[in-house]
């Protein structure tokens, strides 16, 4: 099926060619370079993180008591809220949360108790709720109970996300904004008879020191014997008066419109979720030292639950023409300054002082979601012409995984990779002999590969049905390829010979589906090591078998192939001498956080092959001395994932060298050193899940490319001549 090139199908290849590129005779050697040895030396920073949103969700916890009528008479703090989230919720991955507490906690949406209510939204219609909220103003300044909601709803929140993805709370960041404008109220001291109330100032604090009327107003003991009753007259705004054990004296009532018998509504003051509030008579309450345990309490939820960032920022209204009868109404803000710069250090976040309501900007708080940076996870070498064997490095002139010498033996042409050329490789034809593959008959295996699916061939087959690339011939695709239309050389999803390799892996689409791994990524198995060269070397590609030891040689597999050993057959010492040596230091990073190597690989050992006529004479190229004889093909392979997913499946650069080795004499370049920038690297394919965020960026802002350029072996391999 192989013979000499015409000009039928030259159509599609004709524009193609390699980067042909002089070696660098002025570079100083670093080693003493032996006649069959090569170096790559160069540098390159990581692959940018890309377009890559994380959630961000947002909960301004806002004072809405009585005070801010006159610390904020314009209602900016309702401005603020609106204009940060028509700023934010644009980017459709920020939600937000409006907590509003006075004489009572109000939250929007409303407070979830389980995982089937959202706790965050960025549904415009629920938002405006919150602003209308916002703009009504009460009694009281309950710190401990707006705290208390927040937490429980983090909590909530957070739960639900763990449960459902983990890796996706790690890339979750929390943003709350607690402001007030004045100090906590009530604020209750241990003890009877210490607490007044502020209006009559002889009288004691009923919600500091009477119990029966605290747990009213709590709803404590609801339809319980001697608990919270509401059948004792009416209120002035409509709603039943309410009892605590039948105290009368300690009556309390409910917000208008609030039906005080729903289990579900909240109660009147204080917080906590179905009345769950930290208030007790007698005992403190919105105390400093109680405020900043519960902000402790929210902050420990993210080493808890390993949350991607949480944050606490606060912001204190003072009003610096404020009526000295205001201040000894409401008393004077000012005080409140240390307790909300503690909040905001114990918070990690912003401490914010507004000077009068129209100063009131949260927009200068950093909203940013969490950009994670890629982090190399593999970094390795391989010459394809080489294969380290039983009798120590033997040549694969056509780099199909056979040494010649195999190929030799099995009757099969060691200068192609696919012999019978039916678009499986000798190998891979092998492998699978036992399933009616045979790499010296093109009828075999009887697959219908056309639209990549795969078939059983039902339709008898003679060698000259089979589609052969050189003549356009055949009608018969036993693997998916130029001629089925499945692939095109000018995406560079076509090998050299015109097969589908969707993954730029080398191996051909059909190949992959035959042995099981995936033609839509280069890493199957995401264990760090590629489909081909774990197929090549008798590894499982299907299974994570990085840190296995096959050959029990104390050497784990992933390491092996690093080195370009055999990782299923013991190295004695004089095998391991001819390992590759790397080194990579890390020597700075770029403006936008990604980290840059300079690295070296050293002890590359070159072939002498044979002409590999898959390179030296594809369809409608002439042919090119450099890949006649002795020609040695080297990639050089970058692996990085996320730096939040270390196990999920690599994005995979490569580059790739074409040099010469004709002993005694020849060797291209002479000085046996390989220079390469980060752009001599092309992305192989990556069809992953968003989920695991790995897909490449796009433009390729780096080397100046308007879009991401996958590998085309056609076209990016560069030739080193002399």
């Amino acid at each position: 099926m192989r013979g000499c090139i015409v000009a039928l199908v030259a159509g599609f290849l004709l524009g193609s060619c390699s980067d042909i590129r002089l070696e660098y005779p002025d570079e100083e050697e670093f080693y003493d370079a032996v006649d069959d040895e090569l170096s790559l030396s160069g540098r390159f920073c990581t692959s940018e993180a890309g377009n890559v949103e994380y959630p961000v969700k947002v909960m301004f916890i806002v004072d809405g008591s009585g005070s801010q009528q006159f610390s904020d008479q314009n209602r900016q703090r309702v401005v603020a809220v609106e204009e940060t989230i028509n700023a934010l919720i644009g980017l459709g991955t920020t939600y937000f949360k409006v907590v509003v507490f006075n004489a009572s906690i109000t939250a929007t949406p409303t407070i979830a108790l389980n995982c089937s209510s959202p706790v965050f939204t960025n549904d415009p219609g629920v938002l405006s709720v919150a602003l209308n909220n916002l703009a009504e103003a009460d009694s009281l300044t309950d710190y401990q109970g707006a705290l208390s909601v927040a937490y429980d709803q983090l909590q909530t929140d957070i739960g639900c996300v763990f449960q459902d993805s983990p890796a996706e709370l790690a890339r979750t960041k929390y943003v709350v904004i607690f402001v007030s404008d004045g100090m906590p109220d009530p604020q209750c001291t241990i003890g009877l008879g210490n607490d007044f109330d502020p209006v009559n100032p002889t009288e004691p604090y009923a919600l500091c020191e009477n119990s029966d009327f605290i747990n009213c107003v709590l709803k404590r003991d609801w339809g319980q014997p001697n608990g919270t009753e509401c059948n004792f007259g009416t209120c002035a705004n409509g709603a039943p008066g309410c009892t605590y054990n039948g105290n009368q004296a300690a009556a309390c009532c409910f917000q208008e419109g609030v039906d005080p018998s729903d289990p579900s509504s909240p109660p009147n003051l204080f917080g906590g979720v179905l009345g769950e509030s930290d208030l007790q008579g007698g005992n403190d309450y919105n105390q400093a030292y109680q405020i900043l345990q519960k902000v402790e309490e929210i902050m420990e939820l993210q080493d808890r639950y390993q949350i991607g960032e949480l944050r606490i920022h606060s912001g204190l209204v003072l009003d610096p023409l404020a009526d000295p009868t205001i201040i000894e109404i409401f008393g004077d803000a000012a005080q409140a300054a240390p307790l909300m710069e503690q909040v905001a250090d114990l918070g990690n976040g912003q401490y914010m002082e507004f000077y009068g309501g129209d100063s009131i900007d949260f927009l200068q708080i950093n909203f940013d979601s969490i950009k994670q940076q890629r982090v190399v996870r593999g970094f390795f070498a391989d010459n394809r012409t080489l294969r380290m064997t039983v009798d120590g490095l033997e040549v694969d002139s056509d780099f199909d995984g056979l040494t010649d010498a195999e190929e030799g033996e099995l009757g099969t042409d060691p200068r192609y990779r696919d012999s019978d050329g039916d678009g499986y490789s000798d190998k891979v034809e092998l492998f699978m002999l036992g399933f009616s593959y045979d790499p010296r008959d093109p009828c075999f295996p009887p697959i219908d590969d056309v639209n990549l699916q795969f078939r059983t061939r039902t339709t008898t087959c003679v060698p000259a049905d089979v589609w052969d690339p050189v003549t356009g011939g055949g009608s018969l695709f036993p693997c998916g390829s130029y001629g089925s239309g499945d692939c095109h050389p000018d995406a560079g999803t076509c090998t050299t010979w015109g097969y589908a390799d969707t993954d730029r892996d080398g191996l051909h689409d059909c190949e992959e589906r035959a042995i099981g791994t995936d033609p839509l990524h280069p890493d199957t198995d995401r264990d760090g090591m590629l489909d081909m060269q774990e197929f090549l070397y008798g590894l499982d590609p299907e299974r994570w078998d990085f840190d296995r030891d096959d050959d029990k040689d104390a050497i784990p597999n992933g390491r092996e192939l690093e080195w370009h050993l055999n990782p299923i057959i013991q190295q004695d010492d004089e095998d391991a001498r001819v390992r590759y040596r790397y080194k990579r230091p890390e020597v700075g990073t770029t403006v936008d956080g990604r980290s840059c190597y300079e690295f070296a690989v050293r002890r590359l050992k070159l072939g002498y092959a044979q002409t590999n006529l898959d390179l030296s004479a594809p369809v409608g190229w002439v042919a090119d001395p450099i890949y006649g004889v002795g020609s040695n093909e080297i990639r050089l392979y970058i692996l990085e994932n996320m730096a939040d997913n270390l196990s999920g499946a690599p994005l995979v650069r490569s580059a790739c060298v074409r040099t010469e080795y004709v002993p005694p004499s020849r060797k291209v370049p002479a000085a046996g050193e390989v220079v390469l920038d980060e752009c001599d690297f092309w992305y192989l394919g990556n069809n992953e899940d968003a989920i695991f965020q790995n897909d490449p960026p796009d433009p390729d802002t780096v080397c100046g490319r308007t879009s991401v350029v996958q590998f085309n072996p056609l076209q990016h391999c560069i030739t080193i001549q002399q």
